[in-house]
């Protein structure tokens, strides 16, 4: 598996999750997932742990734990809904 970049004439290039296979003697490739709409940084990441390389230590996954653990912030919480029928 790994990641490559598909130039576009008008567009930025797509950058697509594939994987490399042999049929009949030929080297052929099958598109996996799209991930263009990713966040670069998760794309690069997402390209070393595809070579073997593993960026982050201990502290930095732990503080990276942490971080998406935000769910507790007003922007996240699911607004109440009132199903009442009102006055009957």
């Amino acid at each position: 598996m790994y990641l490559t970049s598909i130039p576009n004439r008008n567009s930025p290039p797509a950058i697509l999750l594939r994987e490399s296979y042999r049929e009949d003697g030929k080297v052929k490739t099958h598109t996996l997932a799209n991930v263009t709409n990713w966040n670069p940084a998760v794309v690069e990441a997402m390209r070393s742990a595809l070579k073997g390389e593993f960026l982050l230590n201990e502290s930095a996954l732990i503080a990276k734990a942490s971080s998406l653990s935000g769910f507790h912030d007003k922007k996240y919480r699911k607004q109440p809904t009132n199903y009442s029928c009102g006055a009957v």
